[in-house]
């Protein structure tokens, strides 16, 4: 494989690592907002922020323990193989986090192509791609 293309493998999987990053974050904010409020939501905020400034600590003795048993090849995998695991626990089995009192109607577009009108992947996609009217 010519240098060139693998520079841009290399681009197209920072750009998918920092959305994947950012909508963590994003998800994380969106969920503790709908679950709690007032001094609840700061306590478990504040439980958060805790855990956010251990991982950096912790996350290289682990990566660095990892490599006294394997090659750095293997952390790579680990982390491919931790990220896939939490996608599917995210898709599959984290459950709607905001009340249907609380919830707006979906996009035109989107209820078009979902059964309920509920934004899903299948009903992003395919407002995404669909024509537009």
């Amino acid at each position: 494989m010519r240098a060139g293309a693998r520079r841009g493998y290399l681009i197209a999987g920072r750009i998918l690592q920092s959305l994947g990053a950012a909508a963590g974050t994003v998800l994380a904010r969106a969920i503790v907002r709908d679950l709690f409020s007032g001094t609840a939501m700061t306590r478990f905020f504040s439980t958060r922020m805790v855990v956010s400034g251990i991982t950096p600590v912790v996350a290289p003795v682990i990566g660095g323990q990892l490599l006294r048993l394997t090659t750095w090849r293997v952390v790579f995998l680990v982390l491919a193989a931790a990220g896939g695991a939490l996608l599917l626990a995210i898709v599959f089995a984290l459950p709607e986090s905001l009340p249907d009192a609380k919830r707006a109607p979906a996009h035109p577009r989107a209820r078009r192509c979902g059964p309920s009108g509920r934004w899903s992947p299948t009903s992003i996609t395919c407002a995404m791609f669909s024509p537009r009217h």
